[in-house]
């Protein structure tokens, strides 16, 4: 009778963690109407099944608006040292010996920690100078826009670059947090819809592969930006996933220097090895200058809020990363925060996160 009693009772208990496999909502970005060039493309990311209405969403707000501080790092000579983040000087350390307890704590006080994430660099500022093809020089005074500067001109989260092709190589792996997925796919749209008709653009995400422009009906060539193909872009863009896994990156720079562009822009977290690092800075990307964009991740405990040592160094070498890759093609690293409104928007409307192997993503998981 004991045993029974036993039986049922786990039995019951078990019921309650049985798995049940929801069906998942398709993500419908409907962007109707091309903005400005000073504001974010205007992208409403709804759930939507069957015949039902699209539910319009919040646009995130202009760049610009959001980080208008935010540091560019021009390129370095190759022999230039790197030197610790800017924003927090106080905390780098140059040798193996751990932080002192209280100078640790004068640097946190002296920390504000609603503002480090937006000021946190990662290299010193390099000589600036003329950049050559794909370079665009930064303008004086706040960000200048398309409209205001002329010419074969493009900004991705505020970092220019000149050129008639562009290319995109983005990180969809399943690391993006806090809404972070939302605001490059946000950012993709309104970069490309800037661009002049006799422009070209190419864009390529990358996680566990390599995804070209229009996966699965997949292009191999920058495609002319013209108000069709930008509108097939933002129709693409809405059915674009997350997968496990970073070894996309390879095939994503080989489609790059094939595609032959004038300016890549390769935004990742910057979480690479060495070896990875070697790779892509001795990869062949024909003439184009690439600029390197790197998603910050949060370094502040939130239950605390104090910043965290380990996760600063960890920052400091993502950084260093991607700068080194910028460097070796004469290009720039941007730091990029991710938004608030972003991770609202993460929580609302979710995007699809693979980790097992899928027909159209996760296809070498």
């Amino acid at each position: 009778m004991s045993t029974i009693v036993h039986v049922v009772a786990l039995a019951g208990i078990a019921c309650m963690y049985i798995a049940v496999k929801a069906e998942r909502l398709p993500i419908v970005l409907d962007m109707s109407a091309a903005p400005g060039p000073e504001e974010l493309a205007s992208i409403d990311i709804s759930a939507a099944s069957g015949d039902a209405e699209p539910v319009a969403a919040e646009p995130l707000a202009a760049w610009d608006a959001i980080a208008p501080e935010t540091p560019i790092v021009e390129p370095l000579p190759a022999d230039t040292p790197l030197e610790p983040l800017a924003a927090i000087e106080p905390l780098a350390s140059t040798t193996d010996e751990p932080f002192a307890t209280d100078s640790l704590a004068a640097a946190v006080a002296a920390i504000d920690p609603a503002d480090m994430l937006a000021e946190v660099a990662g290299i010193a500022t390099g000589s600036g100078g003329d950049h050559g093809r794909g370079g665009g020089a930064r303008a004086g005074g706040p960000r200048a826009g398309i409209a205001s500067t002329g010419g074969d001109l493009t900004t991705f989260f505020g970092r220019e670059g000149s050129g008639r092709s562009v290319c995109f190589l983005c990180d969809n792996s399943n690391s993006h947090r806090d809404g972070g997925f939302h605001a490059v796919l946000d950012e993709v749209a309104r970069a490309v819809d800037a661009l002049r008709p006799e422009q070209s653009f190419f864009v390529v995400f990358f996680s566990d592969a390599a995804y070209p422009l229009f996966h699965p009906a997949s292009v191999d060539r920058a495609q002319p930006a013209t108000p069709e193909n930008k509108r097939r872009l933002r129709a693409w863009l809405g059915t674009v996933e997350m997968c496990s896994g970073g070894q996309g990156i390879h095939d994503a720079v080989r489609l790059a220097g094939a595609a032959g562009t004038d300016v890549v822009y390769l935004l990742s977290d910057g979480e690479f090895s060495g070896s990875v690092v070697d790779r892509v800075q001795s990869a062949d990307i024909g003439d184009a200058v690439v600029h390197t964009l790197g998603i910050q991740q949060t370094v502040v405990d939130r239950r605390t809020g104090l910043v965290v040592p380990d996760r600063l160094r960890e920052q400091e070498g993502f950084n260093r990363n991607l700068a080194a890759i910028a460097t070796a093609h004469g290009g720039t690293f941007t730091p990029v925060a991710i938004p608030p409104l972003a991770a609202a928007l993460e929580r609302s409307r979710p995007i699809p996160r693979n980790r097992s192997r899928g027909p159209v993503w996760g296809l070498k998981l």
